[in-house]
């Protein structure tokens, strides 16, 4: 049926005058086209330079337009800068329309196009995807992988992943850069682009327009306090070094640093274990924070040991102006709740008027009662803060506690408290078990009653859907069959009976003829009632076959029938219907005869014919083909389909399908 329907469009396109054989002819076409349009493969003839190979299937091209790329190329040993001439069809890809090349002519060898100068948000936005295009930063890390070196260059607001083949030859961290490459990313099944990156060859396409530091551990000390401050001087998306003393440090991942009576939050990688009072240098680019200026990218080295930091003790009023963020810190609260969570768990604190939180390590919140008195020492972190003017005022805040010793109970909530608030809660209890009980009696009520109701109108949904489909395909699809039909015999009448253009036209106009039968045929199912039994459609089918030849056709039941589920009666009845067309149409049978047998686990559909029969190992005979869609169609209910056939002796067709449970 799908190569009937494809037949279909294309002569009803034909005859409407719709077909538009025009190529496309430059990258910029393909990239406006829609992917619903660039799945009807349409012709392309486009002269373009490669900018990349991907060595697995992909060649990315470029004309003076835009970028696009070849799927599964034709063999040839392709290079960047080769000028191609390409002609093929469009093929809509993950994101940007592409070519599926039928030829490829190479015209000759020439410089790449110059790149678009692109940024982070350049990248992000997608319009420069699958073109050559150039990207300016710093480079804030380089990864090693199996597959070459990450690169992560910041460039405008954001960092940039950057992948090239092979390992870079000097350091590279720290360094102004200039790359070349192709602007590629990740594609979800939504065909929305999630990660934008650039791929470069090799490091041939990096520049480096500045060095990295050859020790970026002797670069000058910076007070914490004044980074991210104003400087006329300021050297933009470089490195600075800093030295502290650790407050805590998540191996991997983080450390807390106390340089004097500032503080500053670091991201770093590195592995080494620090303990709190350790003094060390880090080294990073600095960064706006939540509310304070952090390092990002950081390495850091141990200079010396000392006894670990005390915290400072503060009020809610003066952690509120944001004196503490990032420092290590003591601050008291009553425990509203805890409860765990696969970072760890979390203590909900209240401070008169205010509330808090404190993450904590796994394990912290067992055993602490509801209305004690907690002090929490830890990493203090702004999570909220307002605009006032050009100033910054925090509105809540965190407190990370380093280990579960660091929570500490004050005081515990009074007895006589805990007792009252048990009783009331012992009757809240019984209250709620018996409106609970009550609710579970109707809830199950209105379960069953929701059920019969749900599967009621799922039914008349289905039903109106075919209908509605039965009634497009009818006034669209079948209409412009007739008309075409018309206008094949109108032509027909003007030409010469024994032409070849005739004789073409007589061939055309009964495969249209053919067509339209299948679609009425369509509709007619479309329009079948869902609750029509199994008996009563197959005795339908067979009735729409009787009578087109001089065989007989007759149609049996056997056992005591039960209903058969909608989707398994369609589908029986058109490999019912298919089986009986091959008996009349090629085997030359005389006699059908069709029987349905209902057993208790099970129903079979059997069409058997006196006809000329066939090998059922050998090659498919002519009128055939209807078998695979047969298999097809009993694979996807489950069921098993056999054939029985030899040179004359008949044929016979048997699907038996499982009783739904």
């Amino acid at each position: 049926m799908g190569r009937v329907l494809a037949i279909v469009a294309v002569l009803a396109a034909a005859a409407a005058g719709r077909a538009d054989e025009r190529p496309l002819t430059s990258a910029a076409e393909l990239r406006r086209l829609p992917p619903e349009r660039a799945a009807e493969q349409l012709p392309v003839a486009i002269e373009a330079t490669v900018i990349a190979v991907d060595p697995q299937s992909t060649v990315f091209v470029q004309d003076g337009t835009g970028g696009t790329y070849l799927n599964n190329p034709l063999r040839g040993n392709w290079e960047r800068g080769q000028r191609l001439r390409i002609t093929g069809k469009t093929y809509p890809g993950l994101y940007v329309t592409g070519v599926r090349p039928d030829r490829i002519e190479v015209l000759g060898t020439g410089p790449l196009p110059d790149p678009a100068r692109v940024t982070a948000d350049d990248l992000a936005s997608g319009r420069w995807h699958y073109q050559f295009v150039e990207l300016q930063g710093v480079v804030r890390s380089a990864t090693p992988g199996p597959d070459g070196t990450l690169l992560r260059i910041a460039a405008g607001s954001d960092a940039v992943e950057v992948r090239v083949a092979g390992p870079p030859d000097a350091p590279l961290v720290g360094a102004a850069v200039t790359v070349r490459g192709l602007a590629a990313g990740g594609i979800n099944d939504r065909r929305q682009l999630v990660r934008a990156y650039v791929k470069v060859p090799t490091f041939a396409d990096v520049r480096v327009d500045s060095p990295a530091d050859a020790d970026p551990f002797a670069l000058p000390l910076v007070p914490v306090a004044h980074l991210m401050r104003f400087s006329p001087d300021d050297r933009t998306g470089k490195r600075v070094r800093v030295r502290g003393v650790v407050t805590y440090h998540r191996p991997g991942e983080a450390l807390g640093l106390r340089d004097g009576a500032d503080a500053v939050y670091v991201e770093s990688a590195g592995l080494e274990t620090l303990r709190p009072g350790d003094l060390v240098e880090v080294v990073g680019f600095p960064r706006t924070g939540g509310f304070r200026a952090e390092l990002a990218d950081a390495e850091y080295r141990k200079a010396g040991a000392g006894p670990p930091p005390d915290p400072v003790p503060a009020t809610v009023a003066e952690i509120l102006t944001g004196a503490r963020e990032a420092d290590l810190v003591s601050a008291d609260g009553e425990l509203v709740e805890g409860y765990a969570t696969p970072d760890g768990d979390v203590l909900a604190l209240r401070a008169g008027a205010t509330r808090f939180r404190a993450r904590c390590p796994p394990g912290t919140a067992a055993g602490l009662t509801p209305g004690s008195v907690l002090s929490v020492t830890g990493v203090c972190r702004v999570a909220d803060f307002r605009e006032g003017g050009y100033r910054l005022k925090p509105l809540a805040f965190e407190v990370w506690p380093r280990t579960p010793d660091d929570v500490r109970v004050v005081s515990e909530p009074s007895p006589r408290t805990t007792r009252r608030l048990l009783a009331v809660l012992g009757v809240v209890a019984g209250l709620a078990a018996f409106a609970f009980g009550w609710v579970g009696l109707l809830r199950r009520q209105v379960r069953r009653q929701t059920a019969v109701i749900r599967e009621q109108s799922r039914r008349e949904a289905v039903l109106d859907e075919r209908h509605r489909i039965a009634r497009e395909v009818h006034d669209t699809l079948e209409q412009e069959l007739v008309g075409l039909s018309l206008r094949l015999e109108a032509t027909s009448a003007t030409l010469p009976p024994d032409g070849q253009l005739a004789a073409a036209l007589e061939t055309a106009r009964r495969l249209v003829g053919r067509i339209h039968g299948e679609v009425r045929s369509l509709v007619w199912d479309l329009r079948d009632e869902t609750g029509t039994s199994l008996p009563d459609a197959i005795r339908g089918a067979a009735a729409t076959l009787d009578g087109t030849t001089a065989a007989t056709i007759s149609v049996s039941v056997a056992g005591e029938p039960w209903p058969v589920p909608a989707v398994p009666v369609h589908n029986l009845k058109r490999v019912a219907q298919e089986a009986i067309t091959n008996a009349l149409k090629h085997a030359g049978a005389s006699a059908v005869r069709v029987e349905v047998r209902f057993e208790p686990a099970a129903v079979t559909v059997s069409v058997s014919d006196d006809g000329k029969g066939f090998d059922p190992a050998g090659p498919a005979p002519a009128g055939h083909f209807g078998l695979v869609g047969m298999r097809e169609r009993v694979r996807k209910l489950g069921g098993e389909l056999r054939v029985t056939s030899e040179p004359g002796a008949g044929t016979t067709v048997a699907v038996r399908v499982g009783k739904p449970v």
